[in-house]
């Protein structure tokens, strides 16, 4: 509960300091980092600010997704720890739906977009 309650000052204290990198884009999405906002812990992960701008309006109206991560640089892999639905561009808009619960552990070796995301925030 503390993780999602500090999650949620960052997000409104770093959004006027918000520096986003664009790293990659696909059919479907482009990926943004926020290059100022990457935190190593432990011994192979890096905790990071995302920001996903879909190409496509969702049914619901979701234009962005602004997502705390987890990368696991050693294992290849990725978790969300909390996520807004925003509609609205650049992550700024009306909040439709939110994730504060960190999801499983996922491997990105067949994602080459979330890879190029993990070599990112890997290389900080």
């Amino acid at each position: 509960m503390k993780l999602i309650y500090f999650c949620c000052l960052l997000v409104f204290y770093s959004k006027a300091f918000a520096e986003w990198r664009q790293i990659t884009k696909d059919d479907e999405k482009i990926y943004f980092v926020e290059s100022n906002f990457i935190v190593p812990h432990l011994n192979d992960r890096r905790m990071a600010k995302e920001l996903h701008e879909l190409r496509n309006i969702s049914e619901d109206g979701v234009t962005s997704l602004r997502i705390r991560s987890e990368f696991n640089c050693k294992m290849k892999e990725t978790r969300i720890l909390a996520m807004d639905k925003v509609a609205g561009e650049m992550g700024v808009g009306k909040i439709i739906s939110f994730q504060e619960e960190p999801s499983e552990w996922e491997s990105i070796n067949n994602d080459k977009s979330r890879n190029e995301v993990l070599n990112f925030v890997c290389s900080k």
